[in-house]
């Protein structure tokens, strides 16, 4: 009961913290302001209008044009029509097996699938608060209204979709492994989010969420192949790729580094060589990496394990946005509901996860990206948790427990 209470007061506590760090988002980022564009393409569906122009091209048979960044862009602003997003320079920077997902957005005029896209993303969000509570029907509205949700909505993303196929896989990868890994294979539409999750199958040998997780991408990867040919891989590869790995220099010149809550951004602001930069990003990965494996090895808690995977991640890779967060919101949600460490860690590491989504581009708009401090925090803190704990095991877990 004492258990019980903690976990209602503490998300209420995140959910009024939440909301008020998500209006400085919005005000400090987002708010339309005299020179700025207050229209598609900006507030709301600020990048929405690549994933957008993804359906239109798969369903008028267009793919091609995905992978030419100039005419992309021509093309792309062209129909938004006037300057409307003539200022936002778009990359189609994912892989053509995530086309058969967008495609149904071609069929919707740009408003229609935008609002189409923001509402399932919020009802999304709901359910699957809902559902990795154990039922609980505020943890759907805290995850509705969480910091790492309106990140996503308001930049445009479609991190809530990949955050209810990485977050379930990982909770569900002992106990349902063949659900699991059907789950993430169909999250490797952006692979980079799955690295961790990969690494800790393998080193847990878990031979049958590996297997599933191989068959859901390679359909996948067949139905993009069937559709579309073989043609927009071999230009995805030669075309964005490069382009790609060009950005994290655009990131060391501060372009986009207040979106980035990583060590990159860190290192950056404090002006050291790009070498120095990637060689100590790397070894931040390594040391995320090594926590997520230890929790993995050493906790039988679900809740826990899904917490420390997403949260390595977000330390791993350089180039992380603060709309991937959503997935942290969700495995925190879980955490918050389902483990029995969740009573026992402060209110202050709480907070800090919940409003990191919200925070960090702030901060890094005053002068300071320095989000990846506070997730560094909460990482250390839940290893020593476990390291004081090694035997936590889920034998009781919030009543109506997720099946």
């Amino acid at each position: 009961m004492v258990r019980e209470d903690r976990t209602n007061d503490n998300a209420v506590l995140l959910l009024i913290v939440g909301l008020v760090a998500s209006f400085l988002l919005y005000k400090m980022i987002f708010m339309p302001r005299p020179g700025y564009d207050y229209n598609f393409g900006y507030l709301y569906g600020r990048d929405f209008p690549n994933f957008w122009a993804g359906g239109l091209a798969a369903v008028n048979g267009k793919v091609a044009i995905l992978t030419d960044i100039d005419t992309y862009n021509a093309w792309l602003h062209g129909m938004l029509g006037g300057d409307v997003g003539s200022r936002y320079h778009y990359v189609f920077s994912y892989m053509p097996n995530v086309l058969p997902l967008l495609a149904p957005l071609g069929l919707m005029s740009y408003a229609a699938a935008l609002y189409t896209f923001t509402a399932v993303s919020i009802a999304l969000a709901a359910a699957m608060g809902w559902w990795v509570a154990g039922r609980d029907r505020f943890a759907g509205l805290l995850m509705a209204l969480s910091p790492g949700l309106f990140a996503t909505v308001f930049n445009g993303h479609p991190d809530m979709f990949l955050a209810a196929l990485l977050v379930p896989g990982l909770l569900l990868m002992q106990r349902r492994p063949v659900v699991a890994g059907l789950l993430l294979g169909l999250a490797t539409v952006k692979p980079q989010l799955g690295l961790l999750v990969a690494l800790v199958m393998l080193i847990s040998g878990n031979w049958r969420a590996v297997a599933a997780a191989c068959v859901s991408a390679s359909v996948l990867v067949g139905l993009s192949v069937f559709f579309f040919g073989i043609h927009p891989w071999i230009a995805y590869y030669s075309n964005i790729v490069p382009h790609q790995l060009a950005d994290l220099h655009q990131i060391y010149d501060k372009v986009f580094v207040y979106f980035i809550p990583t060590p990159f951004a860190i290192f950056t602001w404090l002006g050291l060589p790009f070498a120095w930069v990637e060689a100590l990003q790397f070894a931040c990965a390594l040391a995320a990496a090594a926590a997520a494996v230890y929790v993995w090895l050493k906790s039988d808690d679900e809740a826990l394990r899904a917490l420390v995977v997403v949260l390595a991640t977000a330390l791993c890779l350089g180039y992380f946005n603060n709309y991937d967060l959503t997935m942290l919101a969700l495995a925190q949600v879980a955490f918050l509901y389902r483990s029995p460490l969740s009573a026992e860690l402060s209110r202050p590491l709480h907070v800090v996860l919940w409003i990191v989504a919200a925070v960090s581009p702030v901060m890094a708009v005053l002068g300071a990206p320095l989000g990846a401090l506070g997730l560094a925090w909460c990482l250390v803190a839940l290893v020593m948790a476990v390291r004081q704990r090694p035997s936590v095991e889920v034998a009781e877990v919030a009543s109506g427990h997720a099946r």
